[in-house]
């Protein structure tokens, strides 16, 4: 029997991560073109790893395994979001199976990942 994923409290789990997930998911949209940032079903609850376990896959080169889950409308949703402002996130649940998340929040993307390059330049500076 599958157990029934409540999807507004799994969404609300990720926005927990925002500030991460959006600066991740930016410099990886200007290193690899428009994509989804893909975290595991097991490391939600787990904040330490789910930062450590994202991947980003651009949408230009889809690994196989993924490329067979990709419904339509997930696809759709990585053509059309706007980088600038959202953040597509896909949960792999069991069996791999996906879900997506559109996810908006502030501050954008944009200025996230600009304030984490800002950051890194006073570490290193």
């Amino acid at each position: 029997m599958t157990q029934k994923v409540d999807l507004k409290a799994e969404k609300k789990g990720l926005l927990k991560h925002w500030a991460a997930l959006a600066a991740f998911a930016y410099r990886n949209f200007l290193e690899k073109g428009r994509g989804a940032v893909v975290v595991s079903e097991e490391t939600l609850h787990r904040p330490e790893e789910l930062l450590d376990g994202m991947k980003f896959f651009p949408l230009r080169k889809v690994r196989p395994w993924l490329a067979g889950q990709l419904s339509p409308e997930t696809r759709r949703l990585i053509e059309d979001y706007f980088p600038e402002k959202s953040v597509v996130v896909l949960v792999v649940g069991a069996n791999e199976t996906l879900r997506p998340h559109l996810l908006n929040s502030l501050p954008t993307p944009l200025q996230t990942y600009h304030a984490a390059r800002a950051a890194n330049r006073g570490k290193n500076g």
